[in-house]
């Protein structure tokens, strides 16, 4: 199967109610055991669909060793976070479609199942789960309904295409913008927060995912977000004394209970990386850049 702007392999199968999309990059280390656990899932009506961006590393060989994964190739040159999501979207057949990050690992094999629960309320447009770094640390069960004045009252909680689903319906309407640096996915929860539609959070619908970055890719990381941030929020800055509060409560979670094994040697390798990332917030959200016009 072929389509325009990507490369498609893989069998054809029934119309699946769930296309799960995964973007990926030299992601050899936890990718196999990310789909492993989407094939424990106890909602198994679903196709696979990885968006590759020229790895170079076993991801493709990987990928292809599921029968599931259908493997879509676009160039590296070619990549921006929303032109990455936009293809695997195009190469759909579901009805919701779920976006997962390579790394990140379903929490419970009902993760799925509770991702797509809210969709049987038509007002919701899409729908995000948590974050965990490590076994032990699972959220506690929380579920939001998000309009969009909860959407401006904190704009850094919100949809996520690390964790999180949206109906293919709304997405043909409104596709992810392919010109930003990041934050691509909040700029989309905005667009449809403000037609009236309904976002969901369950914090029940969690993955394990963090970022093992170097101190320069998490302040580039955090950079780029917020770059993302003042595109479609241009009177977006984060000021000195938020970014200080940010690093003291950062700095102070990290600090884990006394008697965690190896904690002194984690809390030396997050300092510096959390100072890295609070570094970006300040010069993402003020450097001068086009705002989007969606």
């Amino acid at each position: 199967m072929g389509e325009e702007g990507g490369i498609a392999t893989g069998s054809d199968g029934p119309h699946p109610a769930t296309s799960i999309i995964i973007r990926a990059k030299n992601e050899e280390a936890m990718l196999g055991e990310t789909l492993r656990r989407l094939h424990t899932q106890t909602f198994r009506d679903f196709e696979i669909i990885l968006v590759d961006s020229g790895s170079t590393d076993r991801t493709i060989e990987i990928a292809r060793g599921f029968a599931s994964v259908r493997v879509v190739q676009m160039p590296a040159s070619d990549f921006t976070f929303g032109r990455a999501l936009n293809l695997g979207c195009r190469h759909s057949r579901g009805d919701i479609m779920v976006f997962l990050s390579a790394h990140a690992l379903p929490g419970t094999d009902r993760w799925l199942a509770k991702l797509l629960a809210p969709f049987e309320d038509h007002q919701v447009a899409g729908v995000w789960g948590a974050q965990a770094r490590r076994p032990g640390a699972e959220p506690a069960p929380r579920l939001v309904r998000q309009d969009l004045s909860g959407f401006h009252r904190n704009i850094y909680f919100g949809f996520n295409n690390s964790n999180g689903a949206a109906r293919k319906a709304i997405w043909e309407r409104f596709p992810f913008h392919e010109g930003m640096p990041g934050s691509e996915d909040k700029e989309w929860a905005m667009r449809v927060l403000a037609l009236g539609y309904t976002l969901v959070h369950d914090s029940e619908a969690f993955v394990y995912h963090r970022h093992e970055d170097s101190i320069r890719q998490a302040w580039w990381r955090s950079h780029r977000e917020h770059l993302g941030y003042v595109q479609f929020l241009p009177e977006h800055r984060v000021g000195i004394l938020e970014n200080m509060r940010y690093a003291y409560y950062a700095i102070r979670g990290a600090w884990e209970p006394i008697r965690t094994p190896g904690r002194i040697t984690r809390f030396a390798r997050r300092v510096p990386r959390i100072l890295a990332t609070t570094a970006g917030r300040y010069t993402g959200s003020h450097r001068r850049t086009a705002r989007v016009f969606a």
